[in-house]
């Protein structure tokens, strides 16, 4: 009995491209056919080929199709694009619903770049619980941000520690020291004066 070896779909288009004689016109066909089937895989490989370009099979970089791939592979149900559509968005509030549909497809590394978006809007205890979300299925990066937003934490912790402290010495220092007793002098110099 043979055994069927499946080949991973983005190495497939990867061997097909390196194989095609005239490279432009396999990419318009390939633009044709995902555009067709509409297909997410084709769309984001087809991103990240007119995104960069490939100098070594003169595929100059196309910011317009780069851009429609992008939006196709989104519209497909790529995760992948997604959370390249919310990384080039500049909208903090767009980016993160991009985010947040490619979490809701399972896609971990979308938790990482919500952190990094609760980050950015001060929110540090979303940031960490995203963070460590992405680290528990060890998304790249997501530990040491997490790291990095726990030690935050902790500074601030020791800020606010810090500020109640001196807020309390201030208070104590500003009381007037409390009144001495009365040593009972008086009655000893009474008595002296009473010998004399």
């Amino acid at each position: 009995m043979a055994t069927q070896t499946t080949t991973d779909p983005r190495a497939q288009l990867v061997n097909d491209l390196k194989e095609a004689k005239d490279k432009t016109a396999h990419l318009e066909a390939l633009w044709k056919t995902s555009e067709e089937k509409k297909d997410a895989t084709s769309a984001e490989f087809l991103a990240a080929v007119y995104g960069s370009g490939i100098p070594d099979y003169k595929i100059e970089k196309d910011a317009e199709k780069a851009k429609q791939a992008l939006e196709n592979g989104v519209s497909w149900g790529s995760t992948t694009c997604m959370i390249a559509k919310g990384e080039t968005t500049k909208d903090l509030a767009k980016a993160s619903q991009y985010f947040q549909a490619a979490l809701d497809a399972k896609d971990f590394r979308a938790a990482n770049s919500l952190g990094v978006v609760a980050l950015k809007n001060g929110n540090l205890s979303e940031a960490i619980a995203k963070f460590e979300l992405a680290a528990s299925h060890n998304v790249n990066r997501a530990a040491q941000n997490l790291l990095i937003s726990r030690m935050q934490a902790a500074i601030n912790a020791q800020q606010t520690s810090l500020a109640f402290m001196s807020k309390a010495l201030s208070v104590f220092a500003a009381r007037a020291p409390p009144p001495k007793e009365e040593e009972p002098k008086k009655e000893e110099e009474s008595k002296e004066e009473k010998k004399e």
